[in-house]
């Protein structure tokens, strides 16, 4: 980052004159607040990034903005030229060349100057839009006020978060095409459910968190190298790190812009707006059942996921209806361990599908003659539906007959098995009792870029597969059970076959079409999704044989994310 990025506001102390909005503004309009941080300002009110552009990017900047509304909920996309803010400042006129405390002025996407106000730019700005954006600081008084403490306050509210870019792309729109910046918020983890839902209503200032615990998943290797504007905030025991998506992601878009000058807040120092701080209430996570439910996924480094109070109760009955299926009492434990394994699969990008039940024992599947199509292969392509990346794991006898049948999808028009990466691993034919560590040694040196694994076991074979056998990967990796004979240790997921994968599928497709969880997994970025797309996901009228799953991929195809 630029060394000038490094400047904070942190020592700032906050104005001890209450303020409204518009009193506000009229004082920096008079030369005063220069560089003050507007945390803690104006409680209740929106506060808002503001970014200046030349208009001819007017259109991609503002779609970008729309297809990116965690990072970057989008207040007013100004006409060109037009300094005031009608539809934000109710109570009197505002004029942005001056109601900012401090401003940062780029060149060629380099920092060159930091300006009290912009008025000896006022030529230059007529051909400029301004684009205001929400900010999370509208927020941080309903947390003080709800015992939430925010150690980078002054216990009033006034300071400034930390902020990191992430490895996590947003969603490209003509010219713009950077990295989601977060801020974060140091968060005691007894609180962080009651944080999420102080927060997630609030839609215009970035809502809920898009993160929890471990910052390595983001890509942030350090917490204490802020990169931006903020505070260097350090973990006391007992916290975790919260991360919002942060409007800064639209300071690495304004620079991306390299041969124009270009204009923005100064870190900390925002557009303060009429507007008063409520809930969306056209937002679905306003209803009951949409209540949030914070899920912790592992200790340590703690890394938690969210899903809806809707969503957990389908996950829920999914395993009670197994359970009775099979004359077996469920009960919460196997919920909850049932629930992280399939959460750790929907936010994986990369899985492993270890193709058990396909061995030289396995007659049927290794002829060239079957017709029937194997669980993990039905297993393999749902997930490719789901936009992850595949690999299958199996015996070499079998890849003959895979790539057939994926040649088939391919002719039959649809684009998914195609990409399907095989792994062929000598070890898993032969005897199937030679059992799982045998192949362990094959299968390992694929496993450095997958993030979970699922594992379908053979259909009547005497594979014994354990959580010993597999605590040695790095990663979350899930035990299936197609066996009539298997006792196994998930007995949501201890079925004839095909029930424990449709199972497995089923849970995938509560939580991507859960508005909630689906937000949370995207990190605010793009969109829900559509009614039809959901419908494109739904398998509980389909068997998994292989005329439906064709059927199932040839429409997915068609979806847009």
């Amino acid at each position: 980052m630029d060394g000038h990025l490094q400047e904070t506001n942190c020592e700032h102390e906050l104005s001890k004159a209450v303020f409204t909005p518009a009193s506000f503004r009229k004082e920096l309009r008079e030369g005063k607040q220069y560089k003050q941080s507007t945390a803690g300002i104006c409680a209740g009110y929106v506060q808002a990034n503001v970014f200046m552009l030349p208009s001819e990017y007017f259109t991609d900047f503002q779609q970008f903005c729309l297809d990116n509304f965690g990072p970057l909920p989008l207040l007013l996309a100004s006409a060109k030229g037009q300094f005031e803010a009608p539809i934000l400042t109710v109570d009197e006129s505002s004029d942005i060349r001056t109601d900012i405390p401090a401003y940062k002025v780029f060149k060629n996407g380099e920092h060159i100057t930091t300006k009290q106000d912009l008025l000896e730019y006022t030529d230059v700005l007529k051909n400029y839009c301004f684009f205001y954006v929400g900010c999370s600081f509208s927020f941080d008084r309903l947390l003080i006020s709800a015992g939430i403490p925010l150690r980078y306050t002054d216990g009033k509210g006034s300071g400034n978060v930390s902020m990191y870019k992430t490895n996590v792309m947003c969603k490209k729109r003509g010219h713009f095409n950077v990295e989601l910046v977060v801020s974060m918020r140091p968060i005691r983890r007894d609180l962080i459910q009651r944080v999420f839902e102080i927060s997630q209503p609030l839609t215009n200032a970035h809502g809920a968190p898009v993160h929890i615990g471990n910052p390595a998943i983001l890509g942030i290797s350090d917490l204490s190298l802020d990169e931006y504007y903020g505070c260097k905030t350090h973990l006391e025991p007992g916290e975790v790190p919260v991360f919002w998506a942060c409007g800064v992601t639209g300071l690495e878009a304004l620079k991306s812009v390299k041969s124009e000058t270009t204009f923005s807040h100064c870190g900390g120092s925002m557009f303060i707006t009429d507007l008063k701080l409520v809930e969306d209430k056209s937002s679905p996570s306003s209803l009951p059942k949409n209540q949030p439910r914070v899920t912790w996924l592992t200790d340590d480094p703690p890394l938690a996921s969210v899903l809806s109070e809707a969503a957990y109760r389908e996950l829920q009955q999914l395993i009670m209806d197994v359970k009775d299926i099979h004359g077996k009492q469920g009960n919460g434990t196997e919920t909850e361990r049932f629930l992280k394994e399939v959460l750790s699969l929907s936010h994986s990008r990369s899985i492993g599908i270890i193709m058990a039940d396909v061995s030289a024992s396995n007659e049927d599947y290794g002829s060239d003659t079957s017709d029937s199509l194997p669980d993990s292969l039905a297993m393999a392509l749902y997930l490719q539906s789901l936009d992850k990346i595949v690999t299958c794991f199996c015996d070499p006898n079998f890849v003959t007959t895979l790539l057939k049948q994926m040649k088939q999808f391919h002719d039959a028009g649809s684009s998914l098995g195609s990409t399907l990466y095989i792994a062929a691993c000598p070890n898993m034919s032969g005897d199937s009792n030679i059992g799982y560590k045998s192949f362990t040694s094959d299968v390992h040196k694929y496993l450095s870029n997958i993030e979970s694994a699922v594992m379908i076991e053979s259909h009547g074979s005497s594979l014994s597969i354990t959580e010993t056998d597999v605590s040695h990967f790095n990663l979350d990796i899930l035990l299936l059970t197609a066996s009539k004979t298997h006792d196994s240790n998930i007995p949501a997921l201890s079925s004839d076959s095909p029930l424990g994968v449709v199972v497995l599928c089923k849970a995938l497709y509560a939580l991507y079409t859960d508005e909630l969880h689906n937000r949370y997994r995207r990190r605010g970025l793009g969109y829900s999704l559509t009614d039809e797309e959901k419908n494109l996901l739904n398998i509980s009228r389909l068997s998994l044989n292989e005329e439906s799953i064709v059927h199932i991929v040839q429409l997915s195809d068609s979806m847009v994310r």
